[in-house]
């Protein structure tokens, strides 16, 4: 599946996300989710956002053929990242056969305001996707659920992510910022760069770490 990439998102892809979160604070725009850890092998990304809300009805029965998971997969393009809201159930709400099919479609990651599970499989398998979520759980929403709003805004903590936003990963959390301020990130994130390369430069000569870091941070 090919994948055309926009050059801004293609160099931001170049940054780690704990670098990607100082430039996007600098930039005074988007947030971080520092409650959302990676499940599997897979510990970055940097994609755009499709957005979906899970509505659970736990006192009803919904058709597990009602979900709707397969329906917004579908919808995902490659380089996108599925952000679900659960509403911070710990139930689980994406497993194996889910990923797969993301894999497929080109996406990178997944970022879910609830649980997963069968992350021993997504380790096995070595699928190239990066999950992230509150943590894994045995239960699922499923039967008591449909997935509802797909494209539409959701907030994570406070943050509102749009679909097609930025948004990126690493151990440290998840970074979600508009799309339209992509530019502005990636400029704070080359200064960024630049001056942890000099810092680096300047400790291999030997030279005093005060002095670089006043000269250069």
């Amino acid at each position: 599946m090919s994948e055309a990439i926009d050059p801004v998102l293609a160099e931001l892809r170049g940054f780690d996300g704990y670098t990607l979160g100082d430039s996007a604070r600098r930039a005074q725009t988007g947030g971080v989710l520092h409650a959302f850890k990676p499940q599997g092998r897979r510990t970055t990304f940097v994609g755009r956002a499709l957005t979906a809300r899970i509505q659970y009805e736990p006192h009803r029965s919904i058709p597990v053929k009602e979900y709707g998971g397969a329906q917004l997969r579908e919808h995902a393009k490659p380089g996108d990242v599925i952000v679900l809201d659960a509403g911070g159930l710990m139930l689980s709400a994406m497993g194996e056969l889910a990923f797969a099919h993301l894999v497929r479609r080109g996406a990178v990651g997944v970022v879910l305001n609830g649980c997963v599970r069968d992350v021993e499989q997504l380790e096995t398998l070595d699928l190239d996707l990066a999950v992230f979520a509150l943590g894994t759980a045995i239960s699922t929403v499923a039967g008591n659920a449909r997935i509802i709003d797909v494209g539409s805004t959701v907030y994570l903590n406070g943050i509102r992510i749009d679909s097609g936003d930025l948004v990126a990963g690493c151990r440290g959390g998840v970074i979600a910022a508009p799309w339209n301020d992509r530019e502005a990130i990636l400029e704070q994130a080359r200064s960024i760069g630049e001056s942890d390369r000099q810092v680096r430069d300047g400790m291999a000569r030997g030279e005093s770490m005060p002095e670089l870091w006043s000269k250069h941070k």
